[in-house]
């Protein structure tokens, strides 16, 4: 059984309550935003709990779609 949503302070309050085997963190961890390393994710380790990052490369800032070519885009698009 899992949960998922996009608030890492509710997945941390479903660990330490309940028995779960994965969670999945939408938007809230990535390459700029890592607040989920000081206290979620040591958690989910210790309690065997998976967990699946969803939002990872949704910013534009770290991803950007290709106007013209796959082989002419670069991390600015």
């Amino acid at each position: 059984m899992g949960v998922g949503v996009n608030d890492v302070e509710i997945l941390q309050r479903f660990a330490r309550d309940g028995d779960f085997d994965v969670f999945m963190l939408a938007g809230r961890y990535t390459l700029l935003e890592q607040g989920a390393l000081d206290e979620f994710l040591p958690l989910a380790v210790q309690k065997g709990i998976g967990v699946m990052l969803g939002g990872v490369i949704a910013s534009r800032w770290s991803w950007r779609p290709c106007r013209t070519s796959p082989w002419a885009c670069t991390s600015s698009g």
